[in-house]
């Protein structure tokens, strides 16, 4: 049962009403356009947009003159007030992002490290020495920190179920991250791949791009997803949903780490394909595309095998879901152009929508910022939807 609405309910609505049709307009929105967009009457459109630069949410520009009517005063989210921290712990880096409101970065650094089966403790005081690297400017704010890794996170947000390739098991985040210049902000924890998404999902904080419903295929020494479907993410009854990488492929296929066999991550994870194409293990793809492109046979069958495995693997998730778009991440975007046509044709074969529908295989844009650039957006997505945390600096 839903209570009912009061006085301050309908107040935050109109709040959130307001401030979306800022943040997703593509050009010049002037409270006399809200007014006509929303159904609010102009002195309610004022008081709200009055509020919200108070709050230091929103910056109202000089009039511009358009070609009809009276000059517009632009309304614009306000820049350099409040930010997110978005920090990703991969196997061989740790990337940080800060992203203020009107989605500029202030901050951006990458470290390289070896976090396989590694010390957490060590590898999230390097998260929080990173951070502390930063000279925050006077008036900025972080109101969070969210903290991407590849494995499975507790629905609260703040401790790491499993991280298998990092050797990391039932972590609370709070016991090991700590800022000693921002020792009182949120701190929460997300899979490597949900936060992928969002960099996908969001041009910019609160403003929805391309498309709002897609998969997202994470690649690493594990392969993860994340289902983007009307403008959020579906996590599952446990916040665990999107471990493709442990969907089977093949029944007498080979051992996995998680105790099945025949998984998919045993077909497209980096140490399964570098094992299968005779490389030593590396942190990245590129020994292999290197192998490939001289003509290295084993590692042309390799990338075929990962690409029909994908393809099989594609299928089966969008015959379920009914979705358009794939976004492919991780090394999948680099080994794209040598996959695409073995994928997209075990693709069309066993989906069942490609007979009236086109279907959109795409590779992520990103690189290695893609889950910290990720994690700021969802960061932003959280508190663009909680008033409550709109207290100035």
């Amino acid at each position: 049962m839903r209570p009912g609405k009061n006085a301050q309910t309908i107040r935050k609505e109109n709040l959130l009403l307001i401030l979306e049709n800022i943040l997703c307009a593509d050009g010049i929105v002037s409270r006399a356009q809200l007014a006509q967009k929303t159904g609010l009457t102009r002195a309610t459109v004022s008081r709200l947009v009055d509020e919200l630069i108070d709050l230091d949410i929103l910056d109202e520009l000089d009039p511009v003159r358009s070609t009809i009517g009276r000059p517009s005063a632009p309304l614009v989210a306000k820049s350099g007030t409040f930010c997110v921290v978005g920090i990703e712990v991969a196997l061989q880096y740790i990337s940080v992002v800060v992203t203020d409101l009107s989605g500029a970065e202030l901050y951006k650094v990458l470290q390289p490290i070896n976090a396989r089966l590694s010390d957490p403790k060590a590898i999230l005081h390097s998260c929080a020495e990173m951070l502390d690297g930063w000279k925050t400017p006077v008036g900025v704010r972080i109101v969070s920190v969210v903290i991407a890794i590849p494995g499975l996170v507790s629905n609260a947000k703040h401790r790491i179920v499993t991280a298998p390739n990092l050797g990391w098991s039932d972590i609370k985040i709070t016991d090991f991250f700590v800022s000693h210049k921002h020792p009182k902000t949120p701190i929460t924890v997300v899979n490597e791949a949900d936060a992928s998404a969002y960099s996908m999902l969001y041009k910019n904080p609160g403003q929805i791009g391309g498309s709002s419903d897609f998969l997202y295929l994470s690649a690493g020494v594990g392969v993860g997803a994340a289902l983007i479907y009307e403008g959020r993410l579906f996590s599952g009854q446990h916040g665990w949903a999107g471990e493709i990488g442990h969907m089977c492929v093949d029944t007498g296929g080979p051992k996995c780490s998680c105790g099945s066999n025949g998984c998919l991550e045993q077909y497209a994870g980096l140490d399964a394909m570098l094992t299968r194409a005779n490389l030593p293990l590396d942190e990245s793809v590129d020994p292999l595309i290197e192998q490939m492109v001289r003509g290295n046979t084993q590692a042309r069958k390799t990338v075929d095998l990962c690409a029909k495995s994908l393809g099989t693997t594609i299928a089966n998730v969008l015959n379920l879901l009914d979705l358009n778009t794939v976004v492919m991440g991780g090394h999948f975007s680099q080994l794209f152009d040598y996959m695409e046509v073995i994928l997209m044709s075990e693709l069309k074969y066993r989906l069942l929508s490609s007979r009236w529908s086109s279907i959109t295989v795409k590779p992520g844009q990103h690189g290695t910022f893609t889950a910290a650039q990720g994690a700021c957006l969802l960061g932003f997505e959280r508190f663009l939807n909680h008033p409550e945390l709109w207290v100035k600096p």
